[in-house]
């Protein structure tokens, strides 16, 4: 969604994913639409679960970039959910490396590049993608216990490389997206999920649902991603700095307040 925004109004966007087919359509779709606006994406594979994958990215995207980038938006994640007597310190770990560990790691290994692409007035900015659940107890039945522990960490990583960063002319912050269907949305719905995309009743009425519970009484759109990045990586946002930005209709505050 931001992606699509982005290169909407004309920036060059790489992408990665570790589906490396599903990334290059993606890539494909969306040059075919932002031709007329001079942007572009690129489409690289990496699996950011290794610090090794992580550092071929860096390469790739500074090969790519010619060593300057004005950008970086930390989007993987993962999450994991079963009762406490049940859950597993593996995938603890992993959903914590992912979600808090790599951000951290990425973010410091694009700093030459982030700094080669700053000027005076226009900083380069790191945004990292959160979770309302890192600012609220998540609801009964949802034992996420990593996901949301890790995106309240990566609010205070996201203060730290504010406050840090700043003399260097970057800017550091966080979006916390509340529900936005997307695959991971879907996990709490078995049904939804297996029916992704397809318009199933299932997926229709998963949908409804969890919309009603949002004081909005919506979901999120891809226009609401888009902007919160686009105000953020553009001039406009170079003021905002260590900031959470709830992108959620207010469903962190509460249901139907």
């Amino acid at each position: 969604m931001m992606t699509e925004g982005l290169v909407a109004n004309g920036a060059t966007v790489v992408i990665a994913s570790r589906d490396g087919e599903k990334n290059a359509a993606t890539a494909e779709r969306l040059n075919a639409g932002a031709a007329a606006h001079g942007g572009h994406v690129y489409a690289l594979g990496a699996d950011l679960a290794s610090y090794q994958g992580c550092d071929t990215l860096v390469s790739e995207v500074a090969a790519l970039v010619g060593g300057k980038l004005h950008g970086l938006i930390n989007n993987s994640g993962r999450s994991w959910g079963a009762e406490i007597d049940e859950y597993s310190i593996e995938r603890f770990d992993q959903t914590v490396q992912l979600n808090l560990n790599v951000p951290f790691y990425l973010t410091q290994q694009c700093l030459p590049m982030l700094e080669a692409a700053q000027t005076e007035g226009n900083p380069s900015s790191v945004i990292n993608i959160g979770s309302i659940d890192g600012m609220r107890t998540p609801g009964t039945g949802s034992n996420t216990y990593a996901y949301s522990s890790s995106k309240m960490g990566l609010i205070a990583l996201t203060r730290h490389l504010g406050k840090d960063l700043a003399p260097r002319n970057l800017t550091v912050n966080l979006i916390a997206p509340g529900p936005f269907y997307t695959k991971l949305l879907a996990l709490n719905n078995p049904d939804a999920y297996k029916n992704f995309g397809t318009g199933h009743p299932a997926e229709a009425a998963f949908k409804r649902g969890v919309s009603a519970s949002n004081p909005s009484g919506r979901l999120g759109e891809g226009y609401d991603a888009a902007g919160a990045a686009i105000f953020l990586l553009s001039k406009a946002g170079s003021y905002v700095n260590g900031a959470t930005i709830n992108l959620d209709g207010g469903s962190w505050l509460g249901s139907k307040l």
